[in-house]
């Protein structure tokens, strides 16, 4: 499922040396890996992105108590999940499929339940020599 992205269609920041340049071509975007590859890294460079953004609303496995109620209160907003696989149940993921109001950048390795196609699942792709991560097309 391929929908227009609601709120951002790309991010550049910088975080601990590293330049990161991330275009999202969806309202939901499936960041897929092993552990080791970059995906909480790049979690912790969009907390402190947050400050510059106050459409982001970030969830990790310390907001596993409210993610659910939090989710189904946002509107216009671009909401990252950290460790989704852990974070989001069945019920969740269904809703996230059909929220038309709000963007949505998951990490995990689980993208069963969201309808997403392999336009919508991504990895992180770090460049050593230029210190720049990307998102590329997941494999």
């Amino acid at each position: 499922m391929k929908v227009d992205p609601v709120i951002c269609r790309e991010i550049h920041c910088s975080y601990a040396g590293v330049a990161f340049h991330l275009s999202l071509t969806s309202n939901l975007t499936m960041i897929l890996g092993e552990s080791g590859n970059g995906k909480t890294f790049l979690y912790k460079a969009l907390r402190n992105y947050k400050v510059m953004d106050d459409t982001l609303l970030l969830f990790d496995f310390t907001d596993i108590h409210r993610v659910s109620d939090e989710l189904k209160k946002a509107v216009h907003r671009f909401i990252i999940v950290d460790n989704a696989d852990i974070m989001l149940d069945d019920d969740m993921r269904n809703f996230i499929a059909f929220d038309y109001q709000n963007q949505y950048l998951l990490i995990g390795r689980d993208p069963r339940g969201l309808m997403v196609s392999a336009d919508n699942l991504k990895s992180v792709h770090f460049d050593k020599n230029s210190r720049t991560m990307e998102l590329v097309d997941a494999v």
